[in-house]
């Protein structure tokens, strides 16, 4: 199995996730579709899972350790007023389904500091991918943690968010959820060579970035993520071979699970 796909696929990707979403009326999401997460504080999460992971886990619990990212939509009076982005944690032994045994879990999360916009429908996605970090090399800074709360009445809060995700975010025309899990995880197990570690430890990065795909080939979780790095210009660390994955080059990935 492997999380890694190469760079045209990934601009397939988020192509059709702008032809599918922003070029259409009425819109059903808000015009960003990615954003810039601190290298830092997922590298930070994970040195405190690494140093808690000899805790007592439950009989027969299942491990998925590596990269775990929750859908946050924050209603506003328009879609275009509305935020729609990911939050981001390592795997840290929750049980994703039910949120009272989760164990243990992080009480802060990353977020990203930036957001990558969409406002103009003429622009290739090649384009978009050539953008630098906002305010390169100084970028405004923006909160880039965020609390997890509960589902139920922290409002502003990760599992409220994605709880709002579930109830508020894009459908399909039967009524469907586009997603209907609010989560995603991109594992290590069953990857040559801890693939997610593989990703996160590249090192010329400074920032990790995330944009929105579609993929209208399955029947559900047809909203994707592609992660790639930033080098320390504020540029994409974009793979000089397009067509497929080279294992000396840079990484993209974005066959995490359940489909997003």
């Amino acid at each position: 199995m492997t999380f890694k796909i190469p760079y045209v696929k990934a601009v397939k990707l988020i192509d059709d996730y702008r032809k599918h979403f922003l070029k259409t009326s009425p819109n059903k999401v808000p015009n960003t579709i990615g954003g810039t997460i601190k290298k830092d504080q997922i590298l930070k999460l994970r040195g405190i899972w690494q140093a808690s992971r000899q805790k007592n886990f439950p009989e027969n619990f299942e491990l998925h350790e590596g990269l775990a990212f929750w859908k946050c939509w924050n209603n506003g009076a328009t879609i275009q007023e509305t935020d729609f982005f990911l939050s981001f944690e390592i795997n840290d032994g929750i049980v994703l389904e039910e949120e009272h045994t989760q164990y243990p879990d992080f009480p802060v999360l990353a977020r990203p500091f930036e957001k990558i916009l969409d406002t103009d429908p003429a622009e290739t996605t090649e384009n978009i991918l050539s953008r630098k970090v906002t305010g390169w090399p100084k970028p405004p800074i923006y909160q880039d943690l965020i609390d997890r709360g509960n589902r139920y009445n922290e409002d502003g809060k990760v599992l409220k968010l994605s709880k709002c995700f579930q109830d508020d975010g894009p459908r399909m025309s039967s009524g469907k959820p586009y997603n209907p899990f609010p989560f995603g995880l991109f594992e290590n197990k069953n990857t040559v060579g801890a693939e997610v570690d593989e990703f996160l430890d590249q090192k010329p990065i400074s920032f990790y970035r995330y944009y929105f795909g579609y993929d209208p080939n399955v029947s559900v979780n047809k909203i994707r993520v592609i992660l790639i790095g930033v080098l320390e210009d504020g540029s994409n660390w974009i793979p000089d071979t397009k067509d497929r994955v080279e294992s000396s080059e840079s990484i993209i990935l974005q066959n995490s699970w359940p489909p997003m």
